[in-house]
């Protein structure tokens, strides 16, 4: 592999440059194991294409706007989270070639958003 070749589940390669959030937040390293656990199943190991803090300015209206949240973009072939669950293989509703956003608390790492891009 080249040297600036990204391996499957490489959690240091990032697209876009790294921004800084404020003290005490979870590491980048951190975000990225904790969004990896929270997505769907992928057929194939998913790709960081960013992970940057930010202040949260979306839909969730549980989350007060500005809250400090870690923005993780992946690319996989995702399951659909909208598929119901069956034991049928493979499942009905097929795979989800997509890109996946995962937003957690920026010093928690508590879901606030994971949405398909």
């Amino acid at each position: 592999m080249a040297a600036n070749a990204q391996a499957p589940g490489d959690i240091l390669a990032c697209a876009t440059p790294v921004t800084t959030g404020p003290p005490g937040g979870l590491s980048r390293n951190d975000a990225v194991k904790i969004a990896l656990r929270l997505a769907p199943p992928s057929s194939s190991p998913p790709r960081v294409v960013r992970a940057n803090p930010d202040p949260y300015y979306g839909l969730v209206t549980s989350v007060p706007r500005g809250t400090w949240v870690w923005m993780i973009a992946l690319e996989g072939n995702f399951e659909d989270i909208a598929c119901p669950t069956t034991p049928a293989s493979p499942r009905p509703c097929g795979t989800a070639t997509h890109g996946l956003e995962i937003l957690i608390d920026y010093y928690t790492g508590a879901l606030v958003d994971l949405a398909f891009e």
